[in-house]
């Protein structure tokens, strides 16, 4: 018995180092669909898919679009390489756009953005973060590094006063503080999408 303790002690910590380790290996496999009921079909609890997550879209119109609040202005997405995201890189266009009229809001700059995965209290920021159009952003290689629900979030300056967001080559490990801005606005992000990483039967 003595020496079978040692092993399962080896076995449960290897597991548990596991758990929450970042996958930056390549290509992100495909999470699957979620069912009917906005829940995944298996896997843990923390992987779940909440049922008030709205089905992820892109486009102009029909993409999901948040406000950036205390502003006029809102957040769409307009493309992503992934519907619904997949497990590990994933790269968005988003607009900004005058939400009354929809025009493209030209002087806004994104300064911060990062996901975070609350139910582990941990987050990635995007490899880079680029003006891609009058209105438009890429967020490149952002990293869904776990299935189940993500928070996008991102600080928004309206006036376009502060500097853009640039990654640096030491914001792009998912770290507790990555979600913590370093410069521009230092308070909570004033726009945020809810996406969900689904976890498929045969995942």
């Amino acid at each position: 018995m003595s020496k079978r303790i040692p092993i399962l002690l080896v076995l449960t910590l290897a597991v548990t180092s596991s758990a929450c380790a970042s996958d930056d290996s390549g290509d992100p496999a495909q999470g699957g669909a979620a069912s009917s009921t906005g829940g995944v079909e298996s896997g843990d609890p923390d992987e779940q898919c909440p049922a008030n997550y709205l089905p992820f879209s892109t486009g102009e119109e029909a993409g999901l679009k948040v406000p950036v609040e205390g502003t006029g202005f809102e957040v769409r997405l307009l493309q992503a390489d992934y519907e619904p995201p997949a497990r590990n890189f994933n790269t968005w266009t988003i607009g900004i756009r005058d939400a009354a009229t929809g025009a493209p809001a030209a002087t806004p700059v994104i300064t911060w953005a990062c996901a975070w995965m609350d139910v582990h209290g941990h987050g990635t920021n995007p490899r880079q973060v680029d003006k891609v159009g009058e209105a438009d952003y890429e967020l490149g290689r952002q990293n869904l590094s776990m299935f189940g629900p993500w928070e996008i979030r991102l600080w928004i300056d309206p006036t376009g006063t502060e500097m853009p967001y640039a990654p640096g080559s030491g914001s792009t490990e998912r770290v507790g503080n990555a979600c913590m801005p370093s410069h521009g606005a230092q308070g909570k992000p004033n726009a945020e999408f809810t996406v969900c990483v689904p976890r498929s039967v045969s995942d």
